[in-house]
């Protein structure tokens, strides 16, 4: 059998190989994008704010959005780009 710890960072290693660009966006909004306005842009929350890109193409141009909501667009569009 293979540790946990080891299966783990199996894991982590394989899900950042396959999701590049994803995370160099994650990481260049989150570096230079300041939330100013610190409110969701659905339901007006401004506990728990993420940034949601919609497509990683354009990493600087996402949606302020707080985890309920967050959690729910990729509910609804799992694989699929937003709006």
């Amino acid at each position: 059998k293979t540790p946990y710890n080891l299966k783990t960072k199996l894991r982590i290693k394989k899900y950042k190989e396959n999701n590049i660009k994803k995370l160099k966006a994650q990481k260049l909004a989150e570096t230079k994008i300041k939330i100013i306005f610190p409110f969701c842009l659905y339901c007006g929350s401004n506990k728990k704010l993420h940034r949601h890109h919609e497509d990683y193409d354009y990493p600087l141009n996402v949606l302020i959005l707080c985890n309920d909501c967050h959690k729910k667009i990729h509910r609804k569009y799992p694989s699929k780009e937003f709006l």
